[in-house]
């Protein structure tokens, strides 16, 4: 079963280009274009990952990291970060565990690699 990806953006020809991408790649893709839209989804669908940027309206993506991380269903959940100002929040997300920071325009491969191995990790076992 294709691992799903929400991508969580306010710029529609950004979520395209991603999901066009990811697809193409063997996953399953749904997107969101606020954090309301987003908690909805992940409330409602199974979500592998998070692929998030950080100025998505309705609140921020920040917020809705915080949100996540605070609730016990979503405090796992691969979430990599994107955002045109990444370095001037990276002290607030550190904490927040995220997978890796971008800053945009982010490299396809390296977008790819860090998802592919986000996904690996969280299925491997973990050791005794």
């Amino acid at each position: 079963m294709p691992k799903t990806i929400l991508i969580a953006d306010d710029e529609q020809p950004v979520i395209n280009a991603y999901a066009r991408v990811l697809k193409n790649q063997g996953f399953q893709v749904i997107s969101a274009l606020t954090t309301e839209q987003a908690m909805e989804t992940l409330e409602r669908t199974h979500v592998d990952l998070l692929l998030l940027d950080l100025a998505i309206p309705t609140s921020n993506g920040l917020e809705l990291l915080r949100k996540l991380r605070s609730d016990s269903r979503f405090a796992e959940l691969p979430v990599i970060v994107q955002s045109g100002f990444a370095e001037r929040v990276s002290n607030e997300l550190l904490p927040l565990h995220p997978v890796r920071v971008f800053t945009k325009p982010v490299p396809l491969d390296d977008l790819l690699w860090t998802i592919r191995d986000a996904l690996d990790t969280k299925t491997r076992p973990l050791p005794h």
